[in-house]
């Protein structure tokens, strides 16, 4: 299949956005300190997984982390921009709205997309806020005397759904959200193929401070965390993760602000 323009134009796009994608990923691990870390782990759970090698708890906790935010920060980085790029080609714009990320008019509607990453998306207070924000996005607009179209658009996933008695907005999803977008079956497609891209500096600058991260932290958790024998000390991992105080055992009494 021959490439287009159009191909060339959105592999540029993803190639920038994978950029940023990673540049945040690194920002985000630059931010983290030991303790915090430790303090958003169950330490019960652990002992219990039989986790018992300091290394391997930290390099675990250390990915776990990074897999809660890299949902968020690839769908504000990629989705996102990508979903922007896609609209303009049909006359949409992003959105000045709280909570809503395009908005594409025509003579007779006005259609208001909220950009998620998953269909499975939020809870029912999130859910309520984001009805409250494309309400308030229509109380501005209604005098226009259009149609109004409030969508929630997960760029994966198979679920479609009209609006409810307790949503204002329907629901679109994966292949179906990106061909109402774009007008195009395969632009789902297209997108992921256009993910076959060399492996950027951005990727390579992250992975280095990751493992630089990780001796880091590996030596202050054995300083810490650690008995004479380099075993866990778990009482201690427990207090600081759930005790009223946390200090060093033995007659080194240290805060472990210094961590956080």
């Amino acid at each position: 299949m021959s490439r287009t323009n159009d191909d060339e134009s959105l592999e540029e796009l993803i190639s920038r956005c994978l950029i940023d994608f990673y540049q945040r990923r690194k920002k985000n691990l630059d931010s983290l300190k030991l303790g915090g870390i430790l303090r958003r782990k169950n330490p019960y759970l652990l002992r219990a997984l039989g986790i018992e090698d300091p290394g391997q708890l930290i390099e675990s906790m250390l990915e776990s982390f990074l897999k809660e935010g890299d949902e968020t920060i690839f769908g504000d980085s990629v989705f996102e921009e990508v979903a922007i790029w896609a609209a303009k080609k049909k006359g949409g714009r992003k959105s000045n709205a709280s909570r809503v990320d395009i908005e594409i008019e025509d003579d007779r509607t006005i259609r208001a997309y909220a950009i998620k990453s998953s269909p499975n998306w939020g809870n029912s207070t999130q859910w309520a806020e984001q009805d409250r924000a494309f309400r308030e996005l229509w109380n501005r607009r209604k005098g226009s005397g259009k149609e109004y179209d409030p969508v929630v658009g997960a760029c994966t996933g198979t679920t479609v759904s009209p609006p409810t008695k307790n949503r204002v907005s329907r629901k679109v999803s994966g292949q179906v959200f990106w061909e109402e977008l774009t007008d195009d079956s395969e632009f789902y497609l297209r997108f992921m193929r256009c993910m076959e891209t060399k492996v950027h500096k951005a990727k390579r600058e992250f992975e280095l401070a990751r493992e630089e991260a990780l001796v880091r932290y590996k030596r202050q958790f054995q300083e810490s965390f650690c008995k004479d024998d380099g075993s866990i000390d778990w009482d201690m991992l427990a207090q600081h993760n759930s005790g009223r105080s946390a200090k060093k055992r033995g007659d080194m009494v240290k805060s472990l602000t210094a961590f956080e």
